[in-house]
């Protein structure tokens, strides 16, 4: 996991609809307290076996197996990769992750 520094108005610390749900409220709270918020922009549809860097790339191995909530069919959701051992290699510039194979 990836934590970032929060900017003034970062929307990662602000509730979704604040006032609805008092525990919204209070760890949205606790997270403008700490300074920090998580920074996800990548996911792994699997368990995660190893993360090596290997010349500037992060290299993630994983196995993929149906059913996953993070893949799959629906608005927003990225295609499942056939069940079985993956590796996905990534490459970090100008403050972002991305697939780089």
């Amino acid at each position: 996991m990836v934590m970032t520094a929060l900017a003034d108005n970062d929307p990662r610390a602000q509730a979704p609809a604040p006032g609805k749900s008092l525990y919204d409220d209070e760890t949205y709270a606790l997270i403008r307290a700490s300074g920090y918020a998580d920074d996800a922009s990548v996911h792994v549809p699997g368990e995660v076996e190893s993360v090596t860097f290997d010349a500037g790339r992060i290299v993630v191995a994983f196995s993929s197996a149906r059913p996953t909530r993070l893949c799959g069919a629906g608005k927003g959701r990225m295609a499942c990769p056939p069940d079985g051992r993956h590796t996905w290699t990534y490459a970090w510039t100008a403050g972002k992750l991305a697939r780089a194979d």
